[in-house]
């Protein structure tokens, strides 16, 4: 099986997987700013979002602040109707909430992946965030944007990698 995943122009991710019987995508889009971009966040997002909310401890109120948006596109996130920007996750991701539990639906587990397979994703997200930064001169990233798409990129080639070793396991 083939993956890959990229950070494009419009800072959606996409992973595209083949196989022998048939091609099959799943995306994740997130906006830069307020603006969105891309496909619709997973399905189970909202619930994930809330469940995090409440594990933490924190009221719709307080989690909106950290994100920079109001009490009600909170709730629009938590129920589905709405997506989230980039700049939202960052904000929310420093008061505790697990963004790849919210978006994929898996904690990171460092006893699936072997540490060096780890730190091999680390260095290939880090390595398509610079790719892509690159290719945007007229955009500036400060660190906690930097951060927020690493998070995300790593959550996606974690994924892609639990994937690829659940089938190997299989096959």
């Amino acid at each position: 099986m083939h993956s890959s995943t990229k950070l494009s122009n419009n800072v959606g991710f996409a992973s595209a997987s083949a196989s022998a019987s048939a091609s099959a995508s799943a995306s994740v889009g997130v906006g830069v700013g307020n603006a969105v971009c891309g496909p619709a966040i997973p399905d189970g997002f909202g619930e994930r979002l809330r469940e995090e909310r409440k594990r933490l401890r924190l009221s719709q109120t307080e989690v909106a602040s950290a994100g920079g948006v109001k009490r009600l596109a909170q709730g629009q996130y938590e129920t589905g109707t709405s997506m989230p920007s980039v700049r939202y996750l960052q904000g929310v991701a420093h008061v505790g909430i697990d963004l790849e539990y919210v978006l994929f639906g898996r904690r990171i587990d460092s006893s699936v992946l072997p540490g060096v397979e780890i730190t091999r994703i680390e260095g290939r997200a880090f390595g398509l965030l610079e790719d892509f930064i690159s290719t945007q001169p007229e955009a500036t990233y400060g660190a906690e944007a930097r951060f927020a798409m690493f998070q995300l990129l790593r959550a996606k080639l974690t994924e892609e990698a639990r994937l690829k070793s659940s089938e190997s396991i299989v096959d």
